[in-house]
């Protein structure tokens, strides 16, 4: 059978496709089950029969629970008589990396406003990842490995100050990032006047 090694990937985090070509060499249409197995999924365009002569493709991607090296397989199961075929597959799963913020959006905001959603990019993000605000968990929507979103209520920024911004991954690996600091504080305008003849009016 096909073997398919895949590079390493930090735990939950999908791998890309690989893609095996699977062809009907005989004369009959060959009824098809496609089943992955271990840390892998697969999707296909063959359906449940192929044609004879015909070919399809099967998309297979790696997405680890484990650290250290992760086995499994796409087993095919049809009526070829050298029924069924295995696809070996292997990939090395990686601990959960140390997360960097690298920006807030918004960059601030004012006292008293009304809630909204605090998008935080940065990198090494997982959909374990949890969020800190001034030191208490928050909830995160997990939308990719650079980037986190939290919902910010009115109440958490009733009062001016300054609100420390983290994350946490979780172990294996894991740790907690740098601290980045959102304002809550009013605009202000400034007006600046030089010179000795400021005349204002008419």
């Amino acid at each position: 059978g096909a073997n398919l090694v895949f590079g390493s990937e930090v735990l939950e985090v999908s791998s890309a496709a690989q893609v095996v070509t699977m062809t009907n060499t005989g004369n009959a249409p060959l009824m098809l089950a496609i089943m992955p197995s271990g840390d892998f999924t697969a999707s296909d365009n063959c359906g449940t029969t192929l044609p004879a002569g015909a070919n399809c493709n099967i998309n297979a991607t790696f997405v680890p629970t484990a650290i250290g090296t992760r086995y499994g397989a796409i087993t095919v199961s049809d009526n070829a008589p050298n029924n069924p075929q295995i696809v070996s597959l292997t990939g090395t799963g990686l601990p959960y990396p140390v997360p960097q913020i690298g920006q807030l959006s918004p960059l601030s905001t004012s006292p008293g406003g009304a809630g909204f959603t605090l998008t935080v990019s940065g990198s090494g993000f997982a959909a374990g990842s949890v969020l800190y605000w001034n030191g208490l968990a928050r909830s995160a929507a997990f939308i990719s490995s650079t980037q986190l979103q939290v919902v910010v209520n009115a109440a958490d920024i009733a009062l001016a100050g300054t609100v420390a911004v983290s994350v946490l991954n979780p172990s294996p690996g894991g740790g907690s990032s740098n601290v980045m600091l959102l304002p809550v504080t009013n605009a202000t305008t400034s007006v600046l006047l030089s010179g000795s003849n400021v005349q204002v009016g008419m």
